[in-house]
This record gives structure tokens, C-alpha cells and sequence, in this order.
């Protein structure tokens, strides 16, 4: 099985998720590995994936784009431009059509493929969201413009639910969302944060000292919050 990295938030052409993404490229074992950046939660084009492409260049990798929305590949190329890779990063941006494009091109059983072949798995905020069962999210904003939070459905490679840029306001919601019987265990990660789960075990890392990542189990009470240290492996 690969390895799953998800990453809370940060401004990543800022260096705010620099040390994080310096671990994801150790992680695949290659000085210049192949990484393939997808871009479809947020906007396509070139000039707003550029950034995303330099940085990772910058790091050593050796970087393509996959374009799902401006680019029209065949099933076939879409599957091989995935496996071809060690690493995959999606970016960040809507969640509910990262989704819903990945299940209708079949991104979502490449990119199984891919993990059970020992790729790595990244992202940051959606593009972290979408490898759990579920996301706590606000991009119904994106169709509604009302700027909630909701739980919606994501791809479960990580059989738990995700919440990033995590703050005080969506403590809130996400404490009540517990309180109220949410099942699933739930992952938090503040922005620069992020977990690595190896075979169903996580570790959280930090690129702010300050930041914390928050744990949420459910029991037969209701629920505890769980403040892992970096380094520290446990089971979600």
C-alpha cells in the first residue's frame, strides 16, 4: 500500500507548508521523483496552476499537470499519467466538484490503483479532504453562496472524516457535529499541519510549532479530543 499525506492548509508558494512538502518528496524515496499536480478543485488554468508546478520544480521534483477541466484525455491516458507517478498532490479549492469529477472520469479507481501500487497520496485542504469517507466543509458556498459548513461524502480511503483550516469558528461546528452522534472518527488539522497515514496508522507533522492537529473519537458517551504530538503514531 502507498502512503496518504494530508495537509491542513497554507499558503504553499509562501514556504508555509515547506518542511511538510520536503517530507512528502523524502517520503517517495527519490531525490527528483516524478510528482503529478491535479488541479480540477480549483481554478484550471495555467496561470493559477503555475505557482503550484514552480514550487515543486523548485523541491527537485519533476512535475506534470493533470488538467481535468481545460484538457480532454482519454481513460487510458488519465490511468497512466496516475500510475507513472510516485507522487500525487491535488490542490486545494472545491471540494464537491473535486469529487464529483473524480468519480465521473474514474480518477477515483486510478488513483486506488495507484495507492495499492505504492504511490503517495497528497493534498492540501480539498485536495486533503478528498482521500477520506467524509469532508467538513463549506464549498456548498461555491453553488449556494452561503458560506456554512456541511459533512459531505469523499472518496474513503481513510475510513474518517476530515476537517482543515481548522479555527475556533469551525471548532464550533465541529464539536456540535460530535455532540449531536457523528460516527466517524474525525481528523482536524490546523492550516500547517498535516498526518501521514501508513497502512491505517497516523502521524501527525508540523510546519508551525504552534499548530495543533485535533483527534476526535466517538464513544458511548460522546465523544474525546485527542492533541497527538508530532512524530506520535496512532490508529484512527
Amino acid at each position: 500500500m502507498g502512503i496518504i499525506v494530508a495537509i491542513g492548509g497554507g499558503e504553499t508558494e509562501k514556504g508555509e507548508t515547506i518542511k511538510i512538502d520536503k517530507n512528502i518528496i523524502r517520503m517517495s524515496g527519490k531525490k527528483h521523483p516524478r510528482l503529478l499536480y491535479i488541479s480540477t478543485a480549483s481554478e484550471s488554468e495555467p496561470k493559477c496552476s503555475a505557482p503550484m508546478i514552480a514550487h515543486f520544480t523548485d523541491l527537485g521534483c519533476k512535475v506534470s499537470h493533470l488538467n481535468l477541466i481545460l484538457d480532454n484525455f482519454t481513460d487510458e491516458e488519465i490511468r497512466r499519467m496516475i500510475l507513472d507517478e510516485d507522487v500525487i498532490y491535488v490542490g486545494g479549492g472545491d471540494t464537491i466538484r473535486l469529487y464529483h469529477v473524480f468519480r465521473s472520469l474514474h480518477v477515483d479507481q486510478y488513483l486506488r490503483e495507484a495507492y495499492d501500487n505504492g504511490v503517495i497520496l497528497s493534498g492540501a485542504s480539498a485536495g486533503a479532504m478528498i482521500w477520506f469517507s467524509y469532508g467538513h466543509t463549506d464549498s456548498l458556498a461555491y453553488y449556494t453562496k452561503d458560506w456554512h459548513y456541511t459533512r459531505i461524502p469523499c472518496l474513503g480511503f481513510v475510513k474518517a472524516l476530515l476537517s482543515p483550516h481548522f479555527a475556533p469558528h469551525r471548532k464550533v461546528l465541529m464539536d456540535k457535529m460530535y455532540e449531536e452522534g457523528e460516527s466517524f472518527p474525525g481528523v482536524a488539522l490546523e492550516n500547517r499541519t498535516c498526518i501521514v497515514i501508513r497502512d491505517g496508522v497516523a502521524t501527525p507533522y508540523r510546519d508551525d510549532p504552534d499548530a495543533k492537529v485535533h483527534i476526535y473519537y466517538p464513544t458511548a458517551s460522546g465523544y474525546r479530543i485527542y492533541y497527538p504530538e508530532d512524530g506520535e503514531k496512532f490508529d484512527l
